[in-house]
């Protein structure tokens, strides 16, 4: 008698990282996971894990931090996320994971890349930290302009509140 596989268990990851940003990425990363996931033979989606406007390099997501449970645990096969500046923009986080995710016999996947390995993580992954790298270049000098200008740098300062300029006729 022939017995069909199992089907592969499927964790997906979604992150976007702030706040300025449009939460429906969420469910965009998703959805675009999920029709990916519905087009492989054989794979199930068991669980999506997420983490809502905190950076990629920031250690400490709750949702990374409960994929990593999740992966240690056996809870599935393959991780799907839909780009690898997903899981981390920095190199040691994504390399921890990489080894973390092999040492369960979890295989990573991206839905325009298929199946991610050592050569990938590490060349996509340094990538991902230069462009965070390069904002934050860019982010300090533009901050700077704005203050040699005589401009505000950040919100609105504690203790103030705005006024609405007079209406010009």
């Amino acid at each position: 008698m022939l017995h069909a596989a199992k089907p592969l268990r499927v964790a997906i990851y979604a992150r976007y990282s702030t706040d300025l940003q449009n939460p429906t990425s969420i469910d965009d990363q998703v959805r675009l996971c999920r029709q990916y996931a519905e087009r492989q033979d054989g794979w199930a989606v068991v669980k999506v894990f997420q983490d809502v406007a905190i950076s990629g390099a920031t250690r400490g997501r709750p949702g990374f931090d409960a994929l990593q449970e999740f992966i240690a645990d056996g809870g599935c096969d393959i991780v799907l996320f839909e780009h690898l500046d997903r899981l981390a923009r920095d190199l040691e986080l994504l390399m921890l994971f990489y080894k973390k995710a092999r040492h369960a016999d979890v295989e990573m996947h991206q839905p325009h890349r298929g199946k991610l390995g050592i050569f990938d993580i590490g060349i996509l992954g340094t990538f991902a930290q230069l462009f965070l790298e390069e904002l934050s270049h860019k982010t300090r000098r533009g901050l700077i302009g704005r203050a040699e200008a005589g401009k505000n740098t950040g919100g609105r300062a504690y203790g103030y509140r705005s006024k609405a300029l007079p209406q010009r006729d």
